[in-house]
């Protein structure tokens, strides 16, 4: 949602600059956008595939209806354990940090929309507290839910026994910018949230409602796809980042089989490496390295996808 929301922006009037690392410099342009390259690039896919398990224990099957133990002091104060050194400390490190907030301090923007993995750390320095800052939201809030639910269980615990790896973490940042913690560091002032109010978590954060719009990059929509389909069409994706840092993690071969007695022209997305290990698919399978999805998904029936965060 960041480049819809960034595009909707500028027509407003206002002007954009997006901030990350140097490498994202060109797909930032690549939209039409300002780039402001800060930090230095870090190995973040490569990182997450060493240390995927450690991650994978708490990024994948969240029911929160279901698992019980989610919201157990243990399971909660072992995510905040693992994740502040293993993820949020990399997605916000010191020379990221840094960079954004010598950019704030000098262009002096009067609203910071922060991706939801960018912890308001990078703009908490001193005198910088007055900027409207607000999180986008790219999928269901965890990082929030969790965090309450943290700081609920953490009341119940002796006083001794009140561990806040997070506040830990964000408290040595802050000062070290000349500033303190509290917990608008994790929430920021509000959340622009574009998911359905009906599939929004309860997490008692403002929040400021967006229609999504699809953006998949620069793409050309292939003939196949604007022609009729003969049949009922079924799209198969497992998305990007998923299988980059935690692997494909179900069998395609046996997920194309069992597609293949479907009466339907299944449309999978999958790249040359995948390709490489199918060996023979079913004759009502159309293989494609990439297609845009905004554009496939109205000519499909259905849909089977690995849940992702993004997707």
């Amino acid at each position: 949602g960041l480049v819809p929301l960034a595009r909707a922006l500028r027509a407003a009037g206002h002007e954009v600059r997006v901030a990350s690392q140097p490498a994202l410099s060109d797909t930032i342009t690549q939209a039409g956008l300002t780039a402001v390259p800060v930090g230095r690039d870090t190995a973040f896919l490569e990182l997450m595939g060493e240390i995927g398990a450690d991650v994978q224990k708490y990024s994948t099957g969240i029911d929160l209806g279901v698992r019980a133990e989610l919201t157990s002091w243990e399971y909660l104060l072992g995510m905040h354990t693992t994740l502040v050194p293993t993820f949020y400390s990399l997605v916000n490190d010191e020379p990221f940090v840094d960079g954004l907030v010598a950019l704030t301090r000098a262009w002096r923007p009067d609203l910071i929309p922060v991706g939801a993995l960018q912890l308001r750390r990078g703009v908490g320095g001193a005198g910088h507290r007055q900027r409207p800052t607000a999180r986008v939201l790219w999928g269901s809030d965890l990082i929030v839910r969790f965090r309450r639910d943290f700081l609920a269980e953490r009341a119940n615990r002796p006083a001794e026994h009140r561990e806040d790896p997070m506040a830990e973490w964000l408290g040595w940042a802050a000062e070290r910018l000349g500033s303190t913690f509290d917990e608008e560091l994790v929430t920021g002032q509000w959340t622009i949230d574009p998911l359905p109010r009906s599939m929004r978590l309860p997490t008692g954060t403002t929040t400021v409602p967006m229609r999504y719009v699809p953006y998949n990059g620069r793409a050309v929509v292939p003939a196949w796809v604007r022609q009729r389909a003969r049949r009922p069409r079924i799209c198969l994706t497992l998305g990007v980042s998923a299988r980059q840092t935690l692997g494909d993690g179900v069998s395609l071969a046996e997920v194309l089989a069992a597609l293949g007695d479907v009466d339907a022209e299944i449309v999978a997305t999958l790249d040359a490496s995948q390709r490489k290990l199918l060996g023979p698919v079913p004759d009502n399978v159309r293989l494609v390295d990439f297609v845009p999805l905004h554009a496939l998904m109205p000519t499909c029936s259905a849909i089977v996808h690995h849940g992702g965060a993004g997707t």
